[in-house]
């Protein structure tokens, strides 16, 4: 579980900020010490309706008497609602989702759409979410939004941001306890990688013809996840450390990247942060983008096991030759469990592909969206991908 660092809570400034008491329909507190809560999550989309909404209440409320519905006795029920901002307008503007939830939270209950008679809903209360302007998402109606007590969850600073990944780094560095000399480019390397991230940000975003340029949080939580994936007896030195890095950076951010011009320009950018970062650290790697097409860096955790679980290892690729040898002993085995047989031939893209979808498989709760026209071997890399890491295709 630490390995992940999704249990870390970083203490920042920001988050004293954010412990503020949640507003909601009820004029008691949204948490009260005497009482059981539970909790449910709608996902509200473009497509959500008013009947989608009540079939929600009336699935999970119990009933509690004569047109009076809730929780079971004793207990309180906490309904949040997520992307409030999502359904979509009808053509004169109407939100009959968000009516719905306006009605329930003005008047205490909601009409029952079969019968026409009219439910009283006991202990329940509503937390939301939803983006904020100008991210495609649409207003919220007044009627509504006076019914919460807003918060604004602003990012957190650049400050912020890098003090979170260098505790999260130094952290996981010093349990599993690595060198101090590795240890010395924690900050180098969540420096670089605030840069990069600031970077995509500003210059990669979203149009209509590359819908999948999103870059987040997440982004770094992901770079984070592959800076940890290596053990302390693989990663024994600086330059080794920044390969990493590179190998890193170029998954969660190049590999969106759907244009030369674009994964050039990221290349610029990549170089620039190890100049800005590393030029102190003993690191045997010249730092420029002809330095990096030349040496090209993988990592992968089959390449010297053979997909065997228990000797799995998050390693560099010192030797493309046994690489590819061993990726053809994969498929052959592959073969053998499935009814039908694939003969890829592995040339260098083939190969970049295949390692990138296993490298994503292989952390938890990770999804692999794969981008490109039919007949460029999707599903069959798919496939093999998922037998790599172990992952059952459907």
């Amino acid at each position: 579980m630490y390995a992940t660092g999704s249990n870390i809570v970083i203490p920042t400034l920001s988050k004293a900020d954010e412990k503020l008491e949640l507003g909601s329909h009820s004029p008691q507190p949204l948490f009260q010490k005497d009482k059981e809560y539970t909790s449910v999550k709608v996902q509200l989309n473009g497509q959500s309706s008013a009947n989608s909404i009540e079939s929600f209440f009336n699935r999970t409320l119990s009933k509690l008497g004569r047109d009076v519905v809730g929780p079971p006795f004793g207990k309180s029920l906490i309904v949040f609602f997520d992307d409030l901002n999502m359904p979509k307008p009808e053509t004169f503007g109407a939100q009959p989702s968000l009516e719905f939830i306006r009605q329930f939270l003005n008047d205490g209950g909601y009409y029952d759409a079969e019968k026409l008679t009219w439910k009283k809903v006991q202990e329940v209360n509503v937390a939301a979410a939803c983006s904020i302007r100008g991210t495609g998402s649409n207003m919220i109606p007044s009627r509504l939004a006076k019914h919460f007590g807003i918060l604004n969850m602003a990012m957190p600073s650049p400050a912020t941001l890098l003090h979170i990944l260098e505790s999260k780094m130094g952290r996981y560095f010093s349990l599993k306890s690595f060198t101090e000399e590795v240890q010395r480019v924690i900050h180098p390397v969540a420096s670089a990688a605030l840069y990069l991230y600031q970077q995509a940000v500003i210059n990669f975003k979203p149009r209509p013809s590359t819908l999948h340029y999103v870059f987040n949080m997440h982004s770094l939580h992901a770079l984070y996840q592959g800076m940890i994936s290596c053990s302390s007896s693989d990663l024994t030195s600086q330059d080794m450390a920044v390969r990493l890095y590179v190998h890193e950076a170029s998954r969660v951010f190049c590999d969106k990247l759907a244009t030369n011009r674009d994964q050039e320009l990221f290349k610029t950018y990549l170089v620039e942060s190890m100049q800005k970062y590393f030029k102190d650290l003993a690191t045997k790697m010249v730092f420029t983008k002809r330095y990096l097409n030349e040496c090209g860096v993988m990592f992968t955790d089959f390449h010297s096991s053979l997909g065997d679980d228990k000797e799995k290892k998050y390693r560099l690729v010192n030797d493309h030759q046994q690489l590819v040898q061993t990726l053809i002993e994969l498929q052959n085995r592959f073969n053998v469990s499935e009814s039908e047989e694939y003969h890829l031939v592995f040339f260098e893209d083939a190969i970049q592909h295949l390692t990138r979808l296993c490298r994503a498989l292989r952390h938890t709760k990770n999804h692999v969206l794969q981008i490109g026209v039919g007949g460029t071997g999707r599903a069959v890399t798919a496939r093999l991908g998922a037998f790599i890491s172990g992952c059952t295709f459907k």
